[in-house]
């Protein structure tokens, strides 16, 4: 009738592990949407910094909105693939 103390005990311990490798998994996945993140910045300003003076806000405004475009997929596509 019911779990035992030992087994409701096991079956906390296992709940906590797989707490413990889902936390460790979704902070690598925080470490690598950083990074992603961070080469998206560093590849635009690169592409900002060759062409400054030769395009008007508009395009500028364009190109910030692509930028937050593609942040934007990458954050959907982990968010796939953490389901």
């Amino acid at each position: 009738s019911g779990i035992s103390i030992q087994d409701a005990d096991i079956e906390r311990e296992k709940a906590y592990e797989r707490a413990l490798e889902v936390d460790y998994k979704l902070e690598q996945m925080g470490n690598v949407l950083e990074n992603v993140v961070s080469d998206l910045n560093a590849a635009q300003e690169r592409v900002w910094s060759s062409s400054r003076g030769e395009e008007t806000k508009d395009e500028e405004v364009g190109k910030i909105i692509g930028v937050f475009n593609a942040h934007h997929e990458t954050l959907a596509y982990l968010e796939s693939k953490a389901r």
